[in-house]
């Protein structure tokens, strides 16, 4: 009955104040669903601790955009959420409110899918909140000057997010690639947007893990290659192009030549395509060093063998045998 009542188009302001304060969620409902619901009603009803409640006034209210720009303007969280879930366009003035909301979550709620201006990049790239500097940093088109803030960003995270940017600037990536953060140079290696340049930087990164991950990538130049190959301290990398089975021909003569003793004939097969290895190596066995080893190994006691059989099969020489006959004959007549 109270539900009903709240519903008629005569019921008087003060019975509709008796109603807001109903212990019956569904009597406050159906008085937030009134075409001709009084202003501080609405208000009262929008912060009534039932969820329910608040929806149906904030979604449903058709009451001037003074009422709505208030409840923008209040900075609770609650209020801001279901504004924004309206299905009416909100106001220019409503939506630039909710932007710099103090909750960051209905702040980025707001300005998902929206084109963000420079007070509003600026505001989340200063953001106490690692989130709301993780959300710009994810951002398309981001200006230079925004970018060179979160490249310097104390948190690891919005430093990953920028580096796997696709609208990353040069200068910005080759300062990533510079630094020692190397989850963000591993963020920036996977990037399919980097330059020539920043990969042939990325090259000669000192972690071997950063320089694999640009091995794998589709983009390398013959630059690239030789410096991955015959420029590194360590023959990682190059052993990595061999199995991949990349019939490169630039192979340094040194890092050929030490492929070349490998046990790995994948590593000695990839020595091989370089024009640059010696006819000397050329021509050498295929024999690695742990094979070169035990061949030996394996000879070292056949030749003791055939040593002790040839010292066993010496003939005594031909003075001490008749040495010895004299020595019987003398015994004999004695």
């Amino acid at each position: 009955m109270r539900a009903e009542a709240a519903q008629n188009p005569s019921l008087p302001v003060h019975l509709q104040f008796i109603l807001a304060d109903d212990t019956s969620s569904a009597v406050r409902i159906s008085l937030a669903n009134r075409k001709t619901l009084d202003l501080d009603i609405a208000v009262h009803l929008a912060q009534s601790d039932d969820t329910a409640v608040r929806a149906a006034v904030i979604l449903h209210c058709t009451l001037d955009d003074e009422l709505l720009q208030l409840w923008a303007d209040r900075d609770d969280l609650r209020q801001q959420l279901l504004l924004l879930r309206r299905k009416s366009t909100l106001p220019a003035s409503i939506q630039s409110a909710i932007h710099f909301s103090p909750h960051s979550f209905a702040c980025r709620t707001a300005l998902t899918g929206k084109e963000l201006s420079g007070p509003e990049m600026l505001f989340l790239a200063e953001s106490d909140d690692t989130r709301d500097r993780i959300f710009i940093a994810e951002q398309s088109d981001l200006p230079a000057s925004i970018q060179r803030i979160l490249a310097q960003d104390a948190s690891p995270k919005v430093r990953r997010r920028l580096a796997a940017n696709g609208s990353l600037y040069e200068s910005i990536a080759l300062h990533i690639a510079a630094s020692s953060d190397i989850g963000s140079c591993r963020a920036l290696a996977k990037n399919p947007s980097i330059s020539d340049d920043v990969i042939a930087y990325l090259c000669g990164h000192p972690e071997d893990e950063i320089a694999l991950l640009i091995t794998y990538r589709d983009d390398l130049t013959d630059t690239h290659r030789d410096r991955l190959i015959n420029q590194r301290d360590s023959l990682t990398v190059a052993e990595h192009f061999a199995y991949l089975e990349i019939e490169y021909t630039n192979t340094s003569e040194t890092v050929a030549e030490q492929l070349a003793q490998s046990d790995a004939p994948t590593l000695r097969a990839f020595s091989a395509y370089s024009t640059n290895l010696s006819s000397r190596v050329r021509s050498r066995p295929h024999l690695g060093p742990k094979r070169q080893r035990a061949t030996r190994s394996r000879e070292q006691p056949n030749a003791r063998r055939q040593s002790d059989q040839a010292t066993v099969r010496r003939p005594q020489p031909r003075s001490d045998l008749r040495g010895r006959s004299d020595l019987c004959a003398a015994l004999a007549r004695k």
